[in-house]
């Protein structure tokens, strides 16, 4: 089993559903919470083994979900916020879940907005792009 740590300053409330319903699938065992230095954290441990990888895509959804909360243009539109999901198919997406299971193999603590601000630019890059393209679609539609 591997025990994991995961932080966050804003989004205590997803964290919470994420690690409620991978512990209701029996994928996770809780093993604590609190907060520290204003920050809330979950403790938990899992199989890393787990050649599933349900816990580590449930893990790279809900960074993808802060990724998209930390851009104010996504933040403000639930309509682009659905075209981003989008995302999940791409490469980027894959790119992600093999960054994300190298990172969980090394490292026992995960702070959700540190990891989205410095490991995940390549699709915080796509999102604009996105962004970008969807703009242009309606400033140039006939």
């Amino acid at each position: 089993m591997k025990l994991l740590t995961i932080f966050t300053r804003e989004y205590e409330q997803a964290l919470g559903a994420f690690v409620s319903a991978e512990t209701d699938a029996g994928r996770l065992s809780r093993r604590g919470e609190g907060r520290a230095e204003g920050l809330f954290f979950l403790s938990c441990a899992f199989d890393a083994k787990n050649k599933s990888g349900e816990v580590v895509e449930g893990i790279a959804s809900l960074l993808e979900y802060v990724a998209i909360q930390e851009n104010p243009v996504y933040r403000q539109s639930p309509a682009l916020q659905n075209i981003a999901l989008d995302l999940r198919g791409t490469p980027v997406h894959a790119e992600n879940i093999k960054k994300l299971r190298a990172f969980l193999q090394q490292n026992r603590a995960l702070h959700l907005e540190g990891y989205v601000s410095f490991r995940m630019s390549d699709y915080r890059e796509k999102l604009d792009l996105l962004t970008y393209s969807v703009i242009r679609k309606i400033l140039y539609a006939p």
